[in-house]
C-alpha cells in the first residue's frame, strides 16, 4: 500500500521502491520520481504488452509530458524494455488553471522481480 503525505506545496508518495514528489511549476506541476538504485519503473511506453506502463491521469489535466526513457535489454524475455531509473520528471498542465487530484499508476521492477502495479492518488499542489 502506498503512503502519502502533504506539506505546503509538496506532495510526497512512496510506491514500491519509488519516492514521488508533486511540485508546483509555472504552468502546472512536476511529478518527480526518485527510484531506488537497482530498481526501475516501466516507462509510459514500455515496449512490451506484459508489463504495466507508467501513467498519470487527472480531471482537467490537459498535458502530460513523460520523461525520456532508457532502453533495458531483456534477452530472456525476447524484448527491449523502456524504463525510468534514478530520477525522472513528468511535466503536468491543467487547461483551465484549476488543479485537480492526480493518479499515478506505477510498476517497479528489479533485475529479478516486478512488484505489483500500484495506483496512487495525489492532491494537486
Amino acid at each position: 500500500m502506498a503512503a502519502a503525505s502533504q506539506s505546503g506545496a509538496l506532495v510526497e508518495v512512496s510506491a514500491g521502491r519509488v519516492l514521488a514528489r508533486l511540485l508546483p511549476s509555472a504552468d502546472g506541476a512536476r511529478l518527480r520520481m526518485e527510484i531506488e538504485p537497482g530498481w526501475h519503473v516501466m516507462a509510459h511506453e514500455p515496449g512490451a504488452s506484459f508489463v504495466v506502463p507508467f501513467l498519470v491521469e487527472g480531471p482537467g489535466l490537459t498535458g502530460v509530458r513523460y520523461p525520456t526513457p532508457e532502453a533495458l535489454p531483456a534477452p530472456a524475455l525476447g524484448a527491449t524494455l523502456w524504463v525510468y531509473s534514478g530520477a525522472a520528471t513528468t511535466d503536468l498542465a491543467w487547461g483551465d488553471g484549476r488543479r485537480g487530484p492526480v493518479e499515478m499508476l506505477v510498476q517497479t521492477c528489479s533485475a529479478d522481480i516486478c512488484l505489483p502495479p500500484e495506483k496512487v492518488t495525489l492532491a494537486a499542489p
